[in-house]
């Protein structure tokens, strides 16, 4: 997968969430996380891709018990962690 697919998603999983910003700060950090993953990615450099990884992992944990109420949002989070570990190595 490509730089830019993997933008796209994020893009669209914020999307997503925009219509859910009511619902507390958790969904702005969500937000904001996701969009330092789009820009650290946009300048793929290692130490970028290494910190994106760091905000997806923590993403992750927040994400952890609403998984089930975000399907979409929880597969996204997946691919791009995956997407990650292969351009990191971890």
């Amino acid at each position: 997968m490509e730089n830019q697919e993997i933008i796209d998603k994020i893009q669209s999983a914020k999307s997503f969430l925009e219509g859910y910003r009511g619902y507390g700060q958790m969904v702005d950090d969500a937000i904001n996380a996701m969009s330092k993953i789009q820009e650290l990615i946009g300048e793929p450099t290692s130490e970028n891709l290494d910190e994106a990884m760091d905000i997806s992992d923590s993403l992750n944990q927040q994400l952890s018990p609403y998984r089930y109420m975000v399907p979409s949002l929880a597969s996204t989070l997946d691919e791009v962690t995956g997407w990650l570990k292969e351009k990191t190595g971890s």
